[in-house]
């Protein structure tokens, strides 16, 4: 999955929150909390900008995509340096360590050896209400390196029986990959482009509103017949 980089598709968007509606009341599910660690905060006292410089982002949302970053992708050195709660109700058990189903936690840890490399673990997908306000506060505190580019990817599944295709989907050899990208990522198309009419709500449809920041944002969407535990 991590070498799947290079979708190039024009800017307009099928990467959509469930709730488009205005006049929406939002809950007050909808604000996220971000905790940094000590180490980052007195590095972004530090800044002239108040912000943490990041080269590459990595976006892990849900079981399937936090499992296989985990696996193939987080390295020895890693830190945490972050934890985002967002979208908690009092209904809601939540462990803090991303150990229960139902932890809407999510860690942004970074590489001692490269600290412009990020990679945010959300065990949980957030929800639609928490994705604009999870979005903002993390971005606000991440900026680009001097003469360089931020380079975003999000890793998210789906089952088969949401996708929409053409093609039944017994026809379909699974699992496979679909993507989305912004004109800034130069690069060479590896994986097919998200079908229309599919789309992806939540975080996905979020992180794209940083495009109007000249940030590279590439979505990779893995297809499923059945939820994959890495656990």
């Amino acid at each position: 999955m991590a070498t799947f980089y290079g979708e190039i598709v024009q800017p307009y968007s099928r990467a959509v929150d469930d709730d488009d509606d205005e006049d929406d009341v939002i809950p007050d599910t909808s604000c996220s909390v971000l905790r940094w660690s000590p180490t980052a905060k007195l590095e972004m006292e530090e800044s002239p900008t108040q912000c943490l410089q990041c080269e590459v982002l990595i976006i892990a949302i849900g079981q399937e995509a936090t499992g296989f970053s985990q696996a193939y992708l987080l390295e020895n050195d890693a830190e945490i340096i972050c934890v985002i709660c967002s979208g908690m109700d009092e209904q809601d058990v939540n462990t803090f360590s991303q150990t229960a189903p139902t932890d809407k936690t999510c860690y942004i840890y970074r590489l001692k050896s490269r600290p412009n490399i990020m990679m945010c673990m959300c065990n949980s997908k957030v929800t639609s209400e928490a994705s604009y306000s999870w979005t903002e506060k993390v971005f606000s505190k991440l900026e680009k390196p001097p003469d360089q580019q931020m380079y975003v990817a999000v890793l998210s599944s789906t089952l088969a029986s949401e996708f929409k295709s053409e093609t039944p989907i017994g026809d379909l050899k699974l699992p496979f990959l679909r993507s989305l990208s912004t004109n800034e990522f130069p690069g060479t198309p590896i994986c097919p482009y998200l079908e229309v009419p599919n789309v992806v709500p939540g975080l996905p449809a979020s992180s794209e509103y940083l495009s109007k920041f000249s940030i590279t944002i590439s979505l990779f969407l893995s297809v499923l017949d059945a939820l994959v535990d890495f656990k």
